[in-house]
């Protein structure tokens, strides 16, 4: 009955967290204006009239880029508004793909009309001399495939559209390589989207830069996703990113296949970004996957989980950047478990297969891990692991305290000016409610019958866990607030 409400509100849940869509701000418009170079009231007007939707900074220096690579006259590229709302790498894919056929000159009317012309007769297009007439389409396209393969193409003749001709060579060209039957390789592309890929000469880097990371043909055959990047990216980032986060980028991208398609600008950027939010090499390091997300999905869900105390509170674990990956989910757990009485949360359950959260749930399992209260303290206190960890086990519940309650109890006895080093010998103290703390304090400083002589924190520390524990006959039973059910 819990799982079945918990997957209720897992799907009521499952889009409050979606981040708004940008609109055009006065920056990108005028930095739009700046590098197609047209007034920005014109602009304003053209992008009203063209129904330009809302594009962020990296679209339009990518665009304009590639406009200025293609050698598009600007004025050109604006006549076309598909060329503007078009994703500049898709772009670039369709203007290789159409230049490796055999058309000679494609401009932008051309580029606009890329579907349109793909779609015709080979015979067609050199009447409308597009193609030259000696030109072998199905011969171009094999010439960029390395290694050259070994496959017929006679049948493949000017009677076939363009795009046939394409989707042909492909199929087999995977099939040569996967040594695969035709059936799997149409399932293949089906499941990985490989209608993406345009360029024989980007997919044959593709699989070179695959195998030199490790990656054979078979292997390949489940991330097929990898074939469809521009390689030229990949090759950047393995020349000028060796090492991120202290971690051989190659070898990072063999445990996590989907790094292989993150562009330079992109590491660097949220590289940067996470330093700056306190998020540790040894965090990035466990959730390499961090990269894969945009940068305005991690600003968005990192300011959501800075608004959540208990999200909050996990930020020193090392695996607190799956909270950002599995974000909508571990959020919905989370308002799960504080509607059923649950209070303690950690990334491992926030982030945990299905089956596990749903055993912890019907077996009410209301702890923390020993690691997730050590990632807090040696923070809060920065003290010794292996010193906190022996003095936490000498109290029955340690595990049994949310980790927030634990953070307010640390910060208030360093308000009362306990030293890091007295908590940390006494640090079951801070299992204890504020409360009970504040109580104990005032009662040690009216006790009229302490010896003459100046005790220590360490030894006003252990006073105050006797006041707290005495009327509970020292079972250990002090941590809980009136209204908490004992164990």
């Amino acid at each position: 009955m819990l799982i079945n409400k918990f997957v209720v509100l897992l799907n009521k849940n499952s889009n409050l967290f979606i981040c708004k869509r940008l609109n055009w701000t006065a920056s990108n418009s005028r930095l739009f204006s700046y590098l197609f170079d047209i007034p920005i009231d014109t602009f304003r007007k053209y992008k009203r009239d063209m129904k330009i939707p809302p594009l962020n900074e990296n679209r339009i220096r990518a665009t304009a880029a590639l406009c200025e690579d293609l050698k598009i006259p600007k004025d050109d590229w604006l006549k076309y508004p598909i060329l503007v709302k078009e994703l500049a790498v898709t772009l670039e894919q369709h203007y290789m793909q159409l230049r490796e056929g055999g058309f000679t000159n494609v401009d932008a009317e051309i580029l606009s009309n890329y579907r349109k012309c793909v779609r015709k007769r080979i015979s067609f297009l050199k009447k409308l001399n597009l193609i030259p007439q000696h030109t072998d389409v199905a011969e171009n396209f094999t010439s960029h495939l390395m290694p050259k393969p070994d496959f017929s193409i006679s049948d493949l003749t000017d009677e076939n559209t363009f795009e046939t001709i394409h989707h042909s060579i492909l199929t087999r060209y995977l099939m040569w390589r996967f040594k695969a039957s035709e059936d799997i390789i149409e399932k293949f592309c089906r499941v990985y989207a490989l209608s993406k890929i345009k360029s024989f000469e980007n997919l044959s880097e593709n699989f070179a830069i695959a195998e030199d990371l490790g990656f054979p043909p078979q292997k390949l055959l489940k991330y097929g996703y990898l074939l469809t990047v521009n390689p030229k990216h990949t090759k950047r980032v393995l020349s000028e990113m060796p090492i991120i986060a202290g971690v051989d980028i190659r070898k990072a991208m063999r445990i996590h296949p989907k790094l292989i398609g993150v562009r330079l600008e992109k590491y660097t950027e949220m590289y940067d970004y996470l330093n700056k939010q306190n998020i540790s090499d040894e965090s990035i390091q466990k959730c390499m996957d961090i990269f894969t997300i945009s940068m305005q999905i991690l600003k968005c869900r990192l300011e959501e989980i800075k608004s959540i105390p208990e999200l909050n509170i996990l930020i020193n674990s090392p695996y607190f950047l799956e909270l950002i990956i599995h974000h909508n989910e571990a959020r919905s757990r989370l308002t799960f478990l504080q509607q059923i009485k649950l209070k303690c949360a950690t990334t491992g359950l926030l982030c945990s297969k299905v089956d596990n959260f749903h055993s912890h749930v019907r077996e009410s399992r209301d702890h923390n891990t020993i690691s997730e209260i050590l990632f807090l303290l040696k923070t809060l206190l920065q003290a010794d692991g292996n010193k906190l960890e022996m003095n936490l086990r000498k109290h029955c519940y340690f595990k049994n305290i949310p980790l927030v309650d634990i953070e307010k109890s640390c910060k208030l006895l360093k308000k009362l000016k306990f030293s890091n080093k007295s908590i940390t010998e006494v640090i079951q103290v801070v299992l204890y409610p504020c409360e009970k703390i504040e109580k104990a304090f005032a009662e040690l400083k009216k006790v009229n019958h302490v010896p003459p002589r100046r005790i220590s924190q360490i030894e006003k520390l252990n006073l105050i866990l006797y006041f707290m524990e005495k009327e509970h006959h020292f079972t250990g039973n002090g941590v809980w607030k009136d209204d908490e059910q004992k164990f």
